[in-house]
């Protein structure tokens, strides 16, 4: 809340953070039925682009018959620190048994 504040109350300071997204986040998106979904509002770099488009295609999520396959998506995307996997994802890939620890 106080970071909050300061940013409110000094412009200055918030002009003077990056407004760059941190990371490819994939989580389960709420307002798209739970789907495993990714997110980055910026341009990939190109390994980055062939992987999620090898397993997404050209949307931003997966239909939920393609979730018993995504624990490869998983291991490869591990080569990627700037992809960031939500807890949730592992645990509904475990759900459809494709994913052993």
């Amino acid at each position: 809340m106080y970071a909050f504040t300061q940013l409110k109350e000094k412009p200055a300071l918030q002009e003077r953070l990056s407004m760059t997204y941190p990371f490819i986040e994939i989580y389960l998106d709420p307002l798209n039925d739970y789907r495993i979904t990714w997110f980055y509002p910026h341009e990939l770099k190109e390994e980055i682009k062939d992987l999620l488009n090898k397993y997404f295609g050209k949307k931003n999520y997966i239909e939920e018959a393609e979730v018993k396959d995504f624990f490869s998506f998983i291991k490869e995307a591990a080569a990627f620190t700037e992809i960031t996997i939500r807890a949730e994802v592992e645990d509904k890939i475990k759900k459809h048994g494709s994913m052993k620890f």
